[in-house]
């Protein structure tokens, strides 16, 4: 069975669809699916611009600097479908601890990048390929939340180190929804499949960091290698259509 339209939303024929959200901006703006009990949000992003996007301004983008290698897939799936399909939770394990999953259990945090790869992998969803986020596609979370108003770049890029501020942000309404019903919690440190120098994998740091000689703003890219285990970390699934 192919998958099916529903508004101007491209559908997995074995996804239930939750929910859509709309603003008087932009109309139909985000929608929330369910396939076997995991929690799948789309976010339209084909009015922002697609391209990375450097919140600490130090950042550059080159072979020498931050960047990342795109499957032509991918790119025309975000197109032809005109937004991303991301995980809503981070990936999770059972009570006994000894199966990963995309929801219903709790959030693992702690993780290399290797390993993040291997949980992304396990989210497949029939006609659509699975895939640890791309550094973009977090970029583009940010750029959709700024563009629905749904919170300040400032609450965005300089997000609030308390846990309460955090909470407030996560569950206001934003008009209809909160960015936790369609993201979970957004101040989490996230791998991507973005690299520096070609070879080091970056995660992002949702919060600012402090290491004693400088204090870093939130989203800043930290590159570790593959095999390094991170106490912090979580990850997230995007799919996209084969």
């Amino acid at each position: 069975m192919s998958e099916r339209i529903v508004f101007e939303l491209r559908v997995p024929s074995c996804a239930k669809v939750k929910d859509v959200k709309f603003i008087p901006k932009y109309n139909f703006v985000a929608a929330t699916m369910e396939y076997e009990g995991r929690a799948i949000t789309f976010l339209r992003t084909d009015f922002l611009e697609f391209k990375p996007e450097a919140w600490d301004y130090a950042e550059k983008f080159s072979d020498t600097q931050y960047s990342e290698v795109i499957p032509e897939v991918v790119t025309e799936s975000i197109k032809k479908c005109g937004g991303i399909y991301i995980s809503r939770d981070f990936h999770q394990t059972t009570e006994d601890g000894k199966r990963w999953v995309t929801s219903g259990g709790k959030t693992r945090k702690g993780m290399s990048y290797v390993q993040a790869e291997c949980l992304a992998a396990l989210g497949e969803i029939p006609e659509m390929e699975s895939s640890l986020i791309y550094g973009v596609v977090y970029d583009m979370i940010g750029k959709w939340l700024i563009a629905t108003e749904s919170l300040t770049e400032e609450e965005w890029a300089q997000s609030p180190e308390s846990v309460e501020k955090q909470n407030e942000i996560l569950n206001r309404d934003c008009g209809g929804w909160t960015i936790k019903e369609l993201l979970g919690d957004i101040f989490q440190f996230e791998w991507t499949k973005e690299r520096f120098e070609q070879k080091w994998p970056v995660a992002r740091c949702g919060i600012p960091h402090d290491d004693g000689e400088r204090k870093y703003p939130a989203r800043k890219r930290y590159a570790y290698k593959p095999d390094m285990y991170h106490s912090e970390t979580v990850a997230r699934t995007m799919w996209y259509f084969k």
